[in-house]
């Protein structure tokens, strides 16, 4: 390919290069499972599988199929995992912005460590708590050990928020009359709703992929997408691992447009 010597016309050739490498490195993993999921035997040396069709998603998704349950609990724990970061990291993050001093920098260093901290040590070491509550191997468990990750990643992001928001707005509104609740819906909300929603994007989507920490508290009996997907992996079932796998992609290709346009509202610095 020959590159433009005129700048302008150059910046554009590379700035094409980079988006098609990126959608092939995005796209080709997608279309290499879609086609996997729909072959019955896909082996080397053949370059596309030598037959399609849909018996395997049948055969997942239908009455009796070891996916819609999966499904189910991996929705259940992903969406109320994110409403309650959404919920009880907002108010979180005000408490944590009033402080100052030692205290505050202790206190965000601790949520700081949390989400970066391998999911599996945080499931061993908290399965002993969930084994003496007689909790262990339940979803309320796998619930609490996915909020472990999500609600310091949810306080951190909205106390960024928190900090570039200007209170002087609330203290306007309420010399004009605001009660607390309406201060509340009509000033604050407002204001953190782009950072909420990366939030409530965010920790569905961590809560959606998570596998370590649903093993070991789950202790194997709560079945979720991830865990399906990784029994099929070291079963060889290549076919069945890329429907699975594809499920467990649907909600970021879907939010993807969400993530966007949050990004692009959220204030500068509320990172």
């Amino acid at each position: 390919m020959r590159i433009p010597s005129d700048p302008i016309l150059r910046g554009r050739a590379w700035t094409g290069l980079l988006v098609a490498g990126i959608a092939v490195c995005a796209g080709g993993p997608l279309v290499a499972l879609g086609a996997a999921s729909l072959s019955r035997g896909w082996f080397y040396p053949d370059l596309l599988p030598r037959h399609l069709d849909l018996s395997a998603w049948r055969e997942l998704l239908g009455a009796g199929g070891p996916l819609p349950a999966a499904v189910l609990n991996s929705v259940v724990l992903a969406t109320t995992c994110a409403a309650l970061s959404a919920l009880l990291g907002a108010p979180a993050a005000r408490a944590l912005a009033s402080l100052r001093g030692p205290r505050a920098g202790a206190l965000e260093g601790a949520l700081v460590v949390l989400p970066v901290l391998p999911p599996v040590l945080l499931g061993v070491g908290t399965h002993y708590f969930f084994l003496a509550t007689a909790l262990a191997g339940t979803l309320p468990a796998v619930l609490l050990a996915h909020l472990m990750i999500t609600l310091p990643y949810a306080t951190i992001v909205l106390l960024g928020a928190v900090r570039t928001t200007d209170p002087r707005l609330e203290a306007v509104a309420a010399t004009l009359g605001a009660s607390a609740n309406r201060r509340a819906w009509r000033v604050r909300l407002p204001l953190l709703w782009p950072s909420l929603l990366l939030v409530l994007l965010f920790s569905f989507l961590i809560s959606w992929g998570q596998y370590g920490l649903t093993l070991v508290v789950g202790e194997g009996r709560i079945q979720t997408l991830p865990t399906v997907v990784f029994s099929y992996v070291r079963g060889g079932n290549e076919t069945y691992a890329a429907v699975a796998g594809l499920l467990m992609a649907l909600p970021a290709l879907l939010g993807a447009p969400l993530l966007g346009r949050g990004l692009a509202r959220v204030r500068p610095g509320a990172w």
